[in-house]
């Protein structure tokens, strides 16, 4: 369910700010979780965005209560910006809540393209732990996070997704420009 215009509920505010107590008394009420304001952010999304763990801890216990296919579907997006902030507390929250690690936000990223593209290493490292799968090609660019990882330069996250046995060597990026650009910089 969508709120009109740019309303935020209280319990997005709170989330937004980090303020814990108030969250648990919203939730105590039975705030409903799953609301997204004009923005189309929930109270989990402002909670990842801004690194605040203690609340995305309380919001993923009143998640969890839901259907598990809605759960995983509903942590997607506060995954990827957990990701792409580098946040790794909270990436692991949200991965031992289920997150899917594969899903695909409207630009075509998922949570380790995200990761990888911004040289987030520890973040990298868990979501491959969960099974992340770095083979995935953005739908629109193309790009896979070892492109994208390769592309910035990000070497430490280059080594994690060859390490990991997840990309075909055959990969055209593995004979392309991004990771020649990899490859001169090392010793």
């Amino acid at each position: 369910m969508q709120l009109c215009g740019h309303s935020r509920l209280p319990l997005h505010m709170a989330s937004a700010d980090g303020n814990v107590d108030i969250v648990r008394l919203l939730l105590e009420a039975r705030a409903r979780t799953d609301l997204v304001d004009g923005h189309r952010f929930t109270a989990l999304m402002y909670a990842s965005n801004n690194g605040h763990a203690g609340v995305v801890e309380l919001l993923l216990q009143a998640s969890s209560r839901g259907n598990a296919e809605v759960v995983q579907l509903l942590l997607a997006a506060p995954l990827q910006k957990a990701s792409a902030n580098g946040n790794a507390n909270i990436v692991r929250l949200l991965l031992e809540a289920r997150a899917g690690t594969d899903l695909v936000d409207a630009c075509g990223d998922t949570a380790l393209m995200r990761a990888s593209s911004r040289g987030h290493a520890s973040v990298v490292k868990l979501l491959l732990q969960a099974g992340a799968d770095a083979s995935i090609a953005n739908c629109l660019s193309g790009y896979t996070s070892l492109m994208l990882a390769s592309s910035g330069d990000h070497a430490e996250v280059v080594e994690m997704l060859l390490d990991a046995h997840t990309i075909e060597y055959s990969e055209p990026a593995l004979r392309g420009k991004l990771v020649g650009r990899f490859w001169k910089h090392s010793p």
